[in-house]
């Protein structure tokens, strides 16, 4: 129950976390996208933190201080800006699809949870990586874990996503992944249904 407990939590940030610092109103204005769905902000805050984590995966910083600095940025930008982050927080017209996304986002989640396995090349290729800063390694350690010549900012993200719960379980880093599987697939559905009513109308 105490597991449940916390993979709920995890999923709940992931929806919080990924919602900054982009939001509608700038994504709108400055990256020319029209009809904004949450799940393009997702997106693109995403791809956005990516590129943060790749800077900050060649530096010797701890994980929770990066986490919680993160999370203290966020907490000045709303502080800050309340009124167009609580504006642009939900599309209120598809909150029944945004609840369907949070459900099937809970349910592979836990899912995950009931099975963690990983496969070979994710023990062999990525686990010894993601460990490594899970426990306070450099990105120099690397050059002795297996297929050191391998990518090393996917092991990195799940480092973090796996550091910042009290269980430390590895596979709530692995989480990261399927919330970026998850969006993508409903990022590209609203736009489609988009296009389609569009043509429906005209």
């Amino acid at each position: 129950m105490t597991e449940i407990f916390f993979l709920l939590l995890q999923v709940i940030f992931f929806l919080l976390f990924f919602l900054f610092p982009l939001n509608k109103n700038i994504i709108e204005k400055y990256f020319n996208f029209k009809k904004t769905t949450i799940y393009d902000v997702y997106v693109l805050n995403t791809l956005l933190y990516c590129l943060v984590f790749l800077i900050l995966s060649f530096f010797k910083i701890k994980i929770d201080l990066i986490i919680y600095s993160l999370i203290f940025i966020k907490i000045i930008l709303i502080a800050f800006n309340f009124k167009i982050y609580s504006r642009y927080f939900i599309d209120f017209n598809n909150k029944f699809f945004f609840l369907f996304f949070f459900i099937c986002f809970l349910c592979l989640s836990i899912q995950i949870s009931s099975n963690p396995k990983l496969g070979w090349d994710g023990i062999g290729h990525w686990y010894y990586k993601a460990l490594n800063y899970n426990q306070g390694g450099t990105y120099e350690n690397l050059k002795n874990s297996p297929v050191s010549y391998y990518p090393h900012l996917g092991p990195y993200i799940w480092s973090v996503f796996w550091s910042i719960n009290k269980l430390n379980l590895e596979y709530f880093g692995r989480i990261f992944y399927l919330f970026i599987y998850i969006v993508t697939i409903f990022s590209a559905t609203e736009r489609f249904s988009n296009k389609i009513n569009f043509n429906i109308n005209k």
